[in-house]
């Protein structure tokens, strides 16, 4: 994993701020790490160069299935999730249990 490089900041807003111990004054330029510029102080406090952009390791999404199950001796379904797990708390008829899968399994 890259290391995270400092780049050149300049404090735009009025007051001070403090960062590391020091005191950065309005128009003053100083080193840091992107990470150590919170988002919320970005209008005050500018980046001079481009931010680098660091490869972040793709996550891919699990796909959880759902399957529909008739109840015993009823006319009512559930949905089920891959545990065996109930989604709905009431019986579904099937034409509604149809539709709740369609919507949970996309």
């Amino acid at each position: 994993m890259e290391k995270e490089q400092e780049i050149q900041w300049k404090k735009t807003g009025r007051g001070s701020f403090r960062f590391k111990g020091r005191i950065i004054k309005p128009g003053q330029t100083f080193m840091a790490k992107p990470s150590e510029i919170s988002g919320n102080l970005r209008d005050l406090i500018k980046p001079l160069s481009d931010i680098p952009k660091i490869d972040e390791p793709e996550i891919k999404a699990v796909k959880v299935l759902f399957t529909k199950v008739k109840r015993e001796g009823a006319k009512w379904f559930d949905i089920l999730n891959e545990d065996g797990k109930k989604v709905n708390e009431k019986g579904l008829t099937e034409e509604k249990a149809d539709e709740l899968l369609k919507k949970m399994n996309d």
